[in-house]
């Protein structure tokens, strides 16, 4: 790799979250030869369970930060007692791997890279015994048996396997005659819903759930389920939502990775069954099935294929039938044509309250689509004029400070004094709802600091606090607002 492609690759895995398990980076050169061995071990296998082709171990990158800062680390001048250290490692590993070494000048700064291929068929051993990283802790794979298989079976593709003078007269013939029957999806409840947008005289019909999209979710099951695990393939129907469940998480990235259709596998988990289910129009090729399903359900104005509950062990898909925040549905009416994909995703994750990166914020900010503090994001003004939930919108932003200073000045006029409890209970249902409980407090001690020695002041404790009305300069300053009302 050139020194350009290298830099490239550095900042690609700079931007990854901070705790990527097939990603080691150190600051210093401050490590033992068996450690470096054990990384070796613990990258490999790291990688092959997070479905990567490759680890990596840089040195020369600050771990908390990301930040470049360069090594006194070189690689080639290291040794295990006399022997080099390069041939120590690979000596040691088993099964052997051909891990690269490459060397980086990044703004003048020296960087060393360590490209390591994922553990395929079996565990990537140093010294005999397998490492893998969990989180940010490198310890013995030896403890994780799940891990351990599905290392065994990365490279098994069952649906590739013969069976000799098989033939359909092996199959139990009352079952295919069941299924045969039973397969038309008519078991689950597909009752029409009434949509009222604000800006249209009559109602919008659609199905709680697509056709195309029970489906395609179904396939998407059998063809990448795990069959090593001997588990079955679950589909649920609740009230507002269908569950499928198949065992094996992702094998190639994650979910988000092929909403917008952009993305192509690099690899499958049951390569021959995909490929023959793709030919037989069962399933979306390139990857596509999920970007397909979004799409449907922007369609009918519902929320997007919901993939949280997932885990690196199984796959759990969410299909809804019914909206969450009926502001997104009702935008996805009215303002459809305005909205990108990319947008639209967003915007489903805010109403999930979902993690969203702050570029994205910014730009939803930009088009007045949301507002509020982060971890708490909700509906715009625009938007809610839009959708006329000015109402929501009122309880999300709050009241002006003179509003709640009104009403503890009426308070203390009503009944001579006022507590801490009281003025806590009295303004705490009318702060906004995006506010958590911390938040709510030190609003309250604010609005109390901007009141104290102008309107009212403390006459108890700072435990047991006791505020009454500052006498005449009060009195006036609290007849001056009753005269404006």
């Amino acid at each position: 790799m050139t020194n350009d492609e290298l830099i490239e690759l550095i900042d690609e895995l700079r931007a990854l979250p901070k705790e990527t398990e097939w990603v080691e980076f150190k600051s210093g050169a401050a490590t033992t030869n068996q450690r470096f061995g054990q990384y070796i071990s613990a990258l490999s296998n790291a990688a092959c369970i997070n479905h990567e082709l490759f680890g990596y171990l840089i040195f020369g990158i600050d771990d908390p930060t990301h930040k470049v800062v360069g090594t006194s680390f070189k690689f080639k001048t290291k040794k295990e007692g006399n022997e080099e250290l390069e041939l120590w490692i690979r000596r040691l590993l088993t099964p052997s791997i051909n891990f690269q070494h490459f060397v980086c000048q990044y703004n003048n700064l020296h960087v060393e890279i360590f490209r390591v291929p994922a553990s395929r068929s079996e565990p990537t051993n140093f010294e005999k015994i397998p490492r893998i990283r969990i989180g940010t802790n490198m310890t013995d794979l030896r403890n994780y048996p799940n891990y351990i298989r599905a290392i065994y079976n990365s490279r098994e593709d069952w649906s590739a396997k013969i069976i000799e003078k098989a033939s359909i007269d092996d199959l139990d013939t009352t079952a295919i005659a069941q299924a045969r029957e039973k397969f038309n999806l008519q078991r689950i409840r597909n009752v029409k819903y009434k949509f009222f947008p604000d800006n249209k005289l009559y109602s919008v019909d659609v199905n709680k759930y697509n056709t195309e999209v029970i489906l395609e979710a179904l396939n998407n099951c059998i063809a990448h389920q795990d069959y090593s695990r001997n588990a079955r393939i679950l589909l649920t129907e609740q009230t507002n939502k269908l569950i499928f469940e198949n065992e094996g998480g992702f094998v190639d990235g994650t979910p988000d990775d092929y909403a917008l259709g952009t993305k192509t596998p690099k690899i499958y988990r049951n390569k021959w069954l995909i490929d023959a289910m793709v030919r037989l129009g069962m399933i979306d090729s390139m990857g596509y099935g999920i970007n397909k399903m979004c799409r449907k359900q922007i369609e009918r104005y519902f929320p997007l294929p919901d993939y949280r509950q997932s885990t690196r062990e199984n796959v759990v898909l969410e299909i809804h039938g019914h909206y969450i925040d009926e502001n997104y549905s009702k935008l996805l009416i009215e303002k459809k044509d305005d909205l990108t994909l990319a947008e639209v995703i967003l915007l489903d994750k805010i109403q999930k309250r979902e993690y969203v990166t702050d570029e994205a914020i910014k730009l939803l900010k930009k088009k007045d689509l949301i507002e509020g503090r982060r971890g708490r994001y909700y509906i715009s003004a625009e938007m809610a004029a839009l959708t006329d939930q000015k109402t929501d919108y009122t309880h999300n932003k709050g009241l002006n400070n003179k509003f709640y200073k009104e009403l503890i000045l009426q308070h203390i006029k009503n009944h001579n004094y006022a507590t801490r409890v009281e003025i806590d209970k009295l303004l705490w249902e009318k702060l906004p709802d995006s506010m958590n409980e911390k938040q709510k407090k030190i609003r309250i001690n604010n609005i109390l600091i901007e009141m104290s020695g102008t309107t009212i002041q403390n006459t108890g404790s700072r435990t047991r606090s006791k505020w009454i009305l500052l006498n005449e300069k009060s009195q006036k300053a609290f007849n001056s607002i009753e005269a404006k009302k």
